[in-house]
């Protein structure tokens, strides 16, 4: 029906345009061009012509109207063109503010580039839509570009980059919380990962773009990760896993009436019903397929399904009739993937009823199709059935040399994957140290601007303070200049005091820790004698007890004994106000006890204050543990740091 109003359009539209004055519907004639496009180019052209010499357009028409020119030559063939209109219209929308559009144009830019296989040139526009996007501060169209450049990446074979990619977008759609985003984001990732030979986590990003699209009630966006994970399970050999998984679409794709996805879902079917060689069920998902095909193409798509099903049942001849109705409008529709597939298909048929050189015939058309189209998996099937062909009519020879190819083909694939694997690995790794440094970066911005702030803060606070403290001192000085002396004479007199105590307590302190100090090393240095002693013990035989006395000798005249208890006692005087404080908060604690915490507040070390009290450093711990539990402090909680501030 829409076809059949569009072509009535076609035909009337001249003479309407003749009939019309000059203050028609620019809008809806631009509307009319649009949907000419696909119809008639030659009347979408005429329109647009039209529109641009006599229409008398706003901006906003204007843009809409070098828009449809760029999509009209785009579907023309013209890439130069399409181009240089959509550069036109991003002028135009970047004119009016319109950023969401004017982005978009450049995204449509690189999107026509991809898809004539202009690789470099889609980076590029792709590269100026995220510029573009970074510039007007919209992080979301940022990251549709950066997703977009690792679909590029992809398509170049270039999958580390293409991951990176992925995985930028996705940091981004997550912090932005965009469900939608976030579904097509999980299912690249799972085609990447499936590419890694990282089958759960493909499976894995597969469910969770499906559970998200659940969800929000996105049901017609739910066939591609449904075809992702029925692909992935054939290509595991699980063929009742992915008939498992087609069912579940299936059911879902009547449940919520989406005509399109029925479609593929009957395909998927007849396609696991084939390997698992239920027939009959096969053929019936065929004819569903065949019901709700609703132009040639799609009705080529179901010859090629049941020319598989008539060659399954050993019925050659009109297997292979449908076979060749499939590629003839597969060749008229330049659909160069499927019919390289349906080429394929023809020869196994033609194996099948040893019809050897035709089979190799169509073997060497699918392998010339995959060579110009870079078709690795339909290049490797082709080289499988070449050999095979060869090899059944009896050419071993030819044989040989295709199997060579094939296994060459093999090996480089398997090599390509191992390096795609240990490249994925590398990339996650380097975008969680990009992501890390960021992070620091982004903490230093934020550090600096805080210090930035306190200071202005701060010299703000101080110039408003000044200026009042001047004006008090203005009003009051006359009436309290003496008084403000004598107050200032004795704030020096008790900043004097306080200063001379803390000098005391901090000359003390360091007191404390060099007499330590002192015992410690001399303590160390008579364990190092007597270590030496003992050596000499054991080396020399003659005159033991002269040695026995000089042993003696050096332990009666090292010995730090009286050392120990002028420290302690020391301690205990410097202290004096410290153990009364200590006492008030932790009543109970013994003479030994408050001495450690003195110890501990000066920082000593176990082993220093080991030394000190004559006794190991495993029995410091256990008393610092037992001082801890009469304390009653928690794990977290620092024992120094608590007796440092008593």
């Amino acid at each position: 029906m829409k076809h059949f109003y569009l072509l009535i359009l076609n035909l009337s539209w001249p003479f309407m345009l003749m009939a019309q004055d000059a203050h028609f519907d620019v809008e809806n004639e631009l509307k009319k061009a649009a949907e000419l496009i696909e119809v008639n180019i030659d009347s979408a052209h005429m329109i647009l012509r039209y529109l641009g010499k006599n229409g008398i357009l706003d901006e906003t028409q204007q843009a809409i109207l070098f828009k449809t020119w760029a999509e009209a030559w785009y579907y023309k063939g013209d890439l130069d063109s399409t181009q240089a209109y959509y550069s036109k219209a991003f002028e135009r929308y970047n004119a009016d503010h319109e950023d969401s559009m004017a982005f978009e144009m450049l995204f449509e830019m690189g999107v026509t580039n991809r898809r004539s296989g202009r690789y470099n040139e889609a980076m590029k526009r792709y590269g100026n839509a995220m510029d573009y996007a970074e510039a007007k501060k919209r992080p979301v169209l940022k990251a549709d570009a950066i997703n977009a450049i690792g679909v590029v990446h992809y398509y170049q074979g270039n999958m580390v980059m293409a991951f990176e990619n992925y995985l930028q977008a996705l940091k981004i759609y997550e912090k932005l919380d965009l469900p939608n985003k976030l579904a097509k984001s999980f299912n690249n990732l799972g085609i990447i990962y499936k590419i890694y030979n990282n089958y759960h986590k493909a499976i894995e990003y597969y469910r969770k773009s499906i559970d998200i699209r659940k969800a929000n009630g996105r049901y017609h966006t739910l066939e591609p990760p449904y075809f992702n994970i029925n692909n992935l399970y054939h290509f595991l050999e699980q063929p009742k896993m992915a008939l498992k998984t087609s069912k579940e679409a299936y059911l879902l794709s009547k449940e919520h009436d989406i005509v399109g996805w029925q479609r593929s879902c009957h395909r998927l079917l007849a396609e696991d019903y084939l390997i698992l060689g239920y027939l009959d069920s096969m053929y019936i998902h065929i004819q569903g397929y065949r019901q709700l095909a609703s132009d040639a193409y799609w009705h080529a798509l179901a010859d090629q399904l049941e020319g598989k099903y008539w060659v399954a049942k050993t019925e050659y001849e009109n297997g292979t009739k449908l076979l060749l109705q499939a590629v003839a409008i597969f060749e008229q529709e330049n659909d160069f993937v499927r019919l390289g597939r349906t080429h394929l298909y023809l020869a196994e048929a033609y194996v099948a009823n040893s019809q050897y050189y035709l089979a190799i015939d169509h073997s060497k058309t699918a392998y010339t199709l995959a060579c110009e189209e870079e078709n690795n998996l339909v290049l490797r099937l082709a080289l499988e059935q070449l050999y095979q062909a060869y090899e059944a009519a009896g050419d071993m020879a030819n044989a040989y040399k295709y199997l060579m190819l094939y296994r060459q083909k093999q090996d480089s694939t398997f090599n390509e994957t191992k390096a795609a694997i240990i490249g994925g690995m590398e990339a996650e790794q380097r975008l969680i140290v990009k992501e890390q440094e960021n992070a620091l970066l982004q903490k230093e911005a934020n550090l600096k601007a805080e210090i930035i702030k306190r200071q202005n803060s701060t010299v703000l606070f101080s110039i408003i303070a000044a200026v009042l403290l001047l004006c008090i001192g203005f009003l009051v000085y006359r009436g309290q200049s003496h008084k403000r002396k004598l107050a200032e004479m004795a704030l020096q007199v008790s900043e004097g005091k306080a200063e001379k105590i803390a000098g005391e307590l901090e000359y003390k302190n360091k007191e404390i820790v060099n007499f330590a100090l002192q015992i410690t090393e001399k303590n160390e240095f008579i364990n190092m004698i007597n270590e030496q002693v003992d050596k000499l013990k054991t080396s020399l035989k003659e005159k033991p007890g002269e040695i026995q006395d000089l042993a003696s000798l050096v332990r009666n005249h090292l010995g730090i004994s009286q050392q120990r208890e002028e420290f302690n006692a020391y301690v205990e005087n410097v202290y004096d106000a410290f153990f009364k404080k200590l006492d008030d908060r932790y009543p109970g604690l013994s003479q030994t006890e408050k001495r450690l915490a003195a110890l501990l507040r000066l920082n000593l070390s176990s082993k220093e204050i080991a030394s000190v009290v004559n006794i190991s450093p495993k029995s410091v711990d256990m008393n610092r543990y037992r001082l801890r539990k009469k304390m009653g402090l928690e794990n977290e909680e620092n024992l120094t740091e608590i007796l440092q501030a008593i």
